[in-house]
């Protein structure tokens, strides 16, 4: 039993060390963890810690931006139904914050698009 546990804390040793060549910014200790999260799977840890291609860094991109359009347009969306409170303060604030979003123009769009400026001008 012995035997076999140096002989796989050998093997581990030859693979974080074969990881720290190849990574050397990150320790030992940050190598071994990850490599035994991952089972002792060498190729698995090598993937997390290499870089992505410019086309799956623009994929990646891609998706968050589009999430985060979607969540700017329910911001927006909000914002908009706020702006047609009958409280003033609240149409205030939410012209406001309308006012400050349309500095982007892809939201300026968007708030265009909703037939929103109307409380952004009502400032």
């Amino acid at each position: 039993k012995d035997r076999k546990a140096e002989k796989a804390a050998e093997e581990q040793r030859k693979k974080v060390e074969q990881l720290s060549e190849m990574f050397p910014m990150l320790s030992q200790e940050i190598l071994s963890n990850v490599l035994e999260a991952n089972e002792g799977d060498l190729e698995k840890t090598m993937a997390m810690f290499m870089p992505i291609s410019p086309e799956q860094q623009r994929q990646a991109n891609h998706q968050g931006l589009n999430e985060e359009r979607r969540q700017d347009s329910l911001h927006i969306d909000e914002l908009i139904s706020w702006a047609k409170s009958e409280d003033l303060e609240v149409q205030y604030q939410a012209a406001r914050s309308l006012a400050d979003l349309a500095i982007d123009a892809d939201q300026r769009r968007h708030i265009e698009h909703a037939n929103a400026l109307q409380h952004i001008v009502s400032l």
